[in-house]
């Protein structure tokens, strides 16, 4: 426990029993969280391992463009990758996934071959609705979410045939 000022101040910070003090003055009893690991949450997980993928495979002229596009602007969050990550789990609840399944077996193949390429890998959950996240729909899923937020228009709309595009955008 910390004490800030002169003794007895009641400026304090830290746990003392069972009881944490919080910087703002305030305190509250410990406790040790849930864990229910329910299918809602392990979806949102799943879709947090995504997005944080994403971010992570984006090339330094792609994630200036993110950087200066609209889609910072619009969104009250502080940090250019929480907000893009946001807009990948918005793209995955728009039915992203749904236009990936309606691709041909080839542009499937394609977008999976760009998405290996590009060292995305499957996340896999337990106790989640969509069994998997293969590496094309995750590099579809990116591809769509920089294009509705207007930060790539260059490889055109994200369809069965342009993932080589979007693939050499995505790292650049």
């Amino acid at each position: 426990m910390k004490v800030f000022g002169p003794l007895h101040s009641l400026i304090v910070s830290g746990k003392f029993g069972n009881v944490v003090f919080q910087k703002n003055g305030t305190a509250r009893t410990h406790f040790i969280p849930a864990n229910p690991q329910t299918v809602a949450q392990m979806d949102q997980r799943q879709k947090v391992a995504v997005s944080g993928r994403a971010v992570s495979v984006l090339g330094p002229t792609v994630r200036a463009n993110v950087k200066i596009s609209d889609l910072l602007k619009r969104s009250p969050l502080r940090f250019w990758s929480a907000r893009f990550m946001t807009a990948v789990r918005r793209e995955i609840n728009l039915g992203a996934l749904t236009i990936f399944a309606a691709l041909s077996g080839t542009d499937q193949t394609a977008w999976e071959t760009e998405g290996d390429n590009l060292s995305l890998a499957a996340i896999v959950l337990p106790n989640t609705t969509i069994a998997q996240i293969s590496p094309g729909q995750s590099m579809f899923c990116t591809a769509k979410a920089l294009y509705r937020n207007n930060v790539a228009a260059n490889p055109g709309e994200p369809v069965g045939t342009n993932s080589n595009s979007w693939a050499t955008y995505i790292s650049s």
